[in-house]
């Protein structure tokens, strides 16, 4: 008890904190609610979830894809830029419709991807390194694409 009598609890509806609220010792929550006291110093706030005795944190949100960061990363890396003229050379309109579709807010995914893998598998090289850097800006731009050893594109995994 602390706070001139007053106690910091969580109160809990279906095993999950829907608030965090300061009481005196007679107070009693409404029915199908339970308040669970807690320290002064916990961290446990609304959202958290409450079964066993125990809370646990909720899960951070997955961050929305950085389509404009990707697409400035991928366009100034000289490895990308090499491939990209090849892929531009070897079949100009495939390649056109790659580019319309990859600037596309957000993009079709597996359209991109069939697009890309059909142009890199003309027999296309891969830049040394170009695979590492290419993954490198996807995952720092939360874009859910990874590309393989042999250069062909794929939705990463969750």
């Amino acid at each position: 008890m602390g706070r001139g009598g007053l106690v910091r609890v969580a109160l809990i509806k279906n095993e999950l904190v829907v608030n965090v609220i300061l009481v005196g010792i007679s107070y009693h929550p409404d029915a199908g609610v339970d308040a669970i006291a807690l320290p002064d110093n916990s961290p446990v706030g609304e959202g958290w979830a409450y079964a066993n005795g125990e809370f646990t944190a909720p899960q951070p949100p997955t961050p929305e894809p950085d389509w404009g960061s990707f697409r400035v990363a991928m366009a100034t890396l000289p490895s990308y830029l090499t491939i990209a003229s090849a892929m531009e050379g070897a079949a100009p309109v495939a390649f056109q419709q790659l580019q319309i579709a990859i600037a596309a807010n957000p993009p079709n995914l597996q359209f991109v991807i069939s697009l890309w893998n059909a142009l890199i598998t003309t027999g296309l090289t891969i830049p040394a390194n170009g695979v590492d850097e290419w993954n490198a800006i996807a995952i720092a731009s939360n874009v859910p694409l990874r590309y393989t050893v042999s250069g062909t594109l794929g939705e990463a995994e969750p």
